[in-house]
C-alpha cells in the first residue's frame, strides 16, 4: 500500500491492523495512480476541499474531549456539512460551490448524507480493505483544505501528510483543521501548520 520508510516501525502494542497501516509514508504506484485518476476525473485542476467523517466505533467524542478538554471539539466527530462549511468558507473566500471529497469509515450515514446531498463525493473506484482507507487519506492529503477529528489517527496522518506537502511545495500552506476553534478566536485552529 505504501512504500516502507526507513523510520516506519509500528508502535509497541499497536493493533496489527493499525501497525500495517501507519508504518508507511509513501503510496505505492498503484494507489498513487488511483488517487491521481480520481482527482483528475472528479476535480480536474479546480481547488477542492476534503473532510474525514469518522466515528471511531463510537469513541470519537470521548477521545476528542480527552484530547482537548471538551468544548465544541466533538463537532469534528461525524461532522455535518453546515459545521464544515463554517470552517471551510474562510479559506475559499466565501465561495459556495467548492467541491468536497469525503473520506469516511461509513459508520454514520446521517453525517455522510449531509455531504452527499450537497455534492460531496467519496472514492468509488476499485479498492479493498485498508487500501480503500489509504486511497481516501491520500486524496484528502492532496486537497486544498482538510478538516477531521484530531483524535483520529487517520486525520492526524492526513494533517501530517499535508505538512510534508507544504515542505515539498516551498511553503504553500494547505490548512488542516483538527481542533474546533475557540468561540473567541473567530478563526479555525490549524493542526501543526501554524
Amino acid at each position: 500500500l505504501y512504500f516502507t520508510s526507513q523510520l516506519g516501525k509500528p508502535a509497541v502494542g499497536a493493533a496489527r491492523r493499525d501497525a500495517a497501516f501507519f508504518r508507511h509514508l509513501f503510496p505505492v504506484p498503484s494507489i498513487r495512480d488511483k488517487v491521481t485518476d480520481f482527482i483528475t476525473a472528479r476535480f480536474g485542476t479546480e481547488s477542492f476541499a476534503s473532510v474525514h467523517v469518522r466515528d471511531m466505533d463510537g469513541t470519537c467524542a470521548r477521545r476528542m474531549k480527552a484530547l482537548t478538554g471538551g468544548g465544541n471539539n466533538t463537532k469534528l466527530c461525524n461532522i455535518r456539512f453546515p459545521d464544515y462549511a463554517t470552517l471551510m468558507q474562510p479559506y475559499f473566500g466565501g465561495r459556495q460551490n467548492v467541491s468536497i471529497f469525503v473520506a469516511t469509515d461509513g459508520e454514520n450515514e446521517a453525517a455522510l448524507s449531509s455531504f452527499s446531498e450537497r455534492g460531496g463525493v467519496t472514492f468509488d473506484g476499485d479498492c479493498r480493505g485498508i487500501e480503500c482507507a489509504v486511497v481516501d487519506l491520500e486524496i484528502a492529503a492532496q486537497s486544498n483544505f482538510f478538516a477531521g477529528p484530531g483524535a483520529s489517527p487517520a486525520s492526524q496522518t492526513v494533517a501530517l501528510r499535508r505538512q510534508f506537502r507544504r515542505v515539498r511545495s516551498a511553503g504553500t500552506w494547505f490548512p488542516s483543521v483538527t481542533v474546533w476553534p475557540e468561540p473567541s478566536s473567530g478563526a479555525p485552529a490549524n493542526s501543526g501548520e501554524q
